[in-house]
């Protein structure tokens, strides 16, 4: 989430991002803010993305190639 919240050009939004994955409910938080701002489509992107990287490097292990669509 912090990675996420990084990536936000726009500084009051990235602000309130990161003030809202501060302590305990920070999941709720977080997931209620960007579902508020639209951001849920961006947040689900960076997510898929990020959990592509160890799949795609442990079937590389394998040897198996993996397209990268």
């Amino acid at each position: 989430m912090a990675e996420f919240a990084a990536m936000i050009k726009y500084l009051p939004m990235r602000q309130r991002i990161e003030h809202a994955i501060e302590g305990l409910g920070a999941f709720h938080r977080f997931r209620d803010l960007i579902y508020a701002e639209g951001l849920a489509s961006d947040w689900q992107a960076f997510s898929d993305s990020r959990r592509m990287i160890p799949a795609r490097d442990f079937l590389a292990e394998l040897g198996v190639r993996v397209s990268a669509s």
